[in-house]
């Protein structure tokens, strides 16, 4: 399995939606990277993630407001399309099945973890060690 951790801001607040009995959290992430080329010239590139996160309870969602530091684990994948005009579109999605917020936001850097929650999405369960150092349970 293919799974990506990534820490970025919100680009809005998040949007809920009801599937029968289960939830869809809906959010964007922007990543950015900051780098120097070889003659020193600075640069930086945001990456703008769009994610879905399905839970049974939406208690992270009053946290989720544009701005908000969070780290997410999931499962990407990269969606294509055509558009009306023949030309080749493409975004990256994630299956969000773990969210930690890492508190704060742009303009209030204060720190500090508020909530963390994890789902069950559809067998894409995170993978946790709890700090035990015995391999015995591995699959390799």
């Amino acid at each position: 399995m293919l799974r990506a951790d990534i820490i970025g801001y919100l680009g809005k607040d998040c949007v809920v939606q009801q599937h029968g009995t289960d939830s869809v959290i809906n959010f964007s992430l922007a990543h950015t990277d900051k780098y120097k080329d070889a003659s020193g010239q600075k640069y930086e590139k945001v990456t703008w993630i769009s994610c879905s996160y399905w839970v049974e309870r939406t208690t992270i969602a009053q946290y989720l407001k544009k701005g908000t530091l969070i780290y997410c684990s999931g499962v990407p994948e990269a969606k294509s399309w055509t558009d009306k005009n023949g030309e080749a579109k493409a975004f990256l999605n994630m299956r969000v099945y773990s969210i930690q917020l890492l508190g704060g936001n742009k303009d209030n850097q204060e720190g500090g973890s508020v909530q963390t929650q994890s789902s069950d999405q559809g067998g894409y369960a995170p993978v946790t060690m709890n700090g035990s150092t015995d391999d015995s349970d591995l699959p390799f």
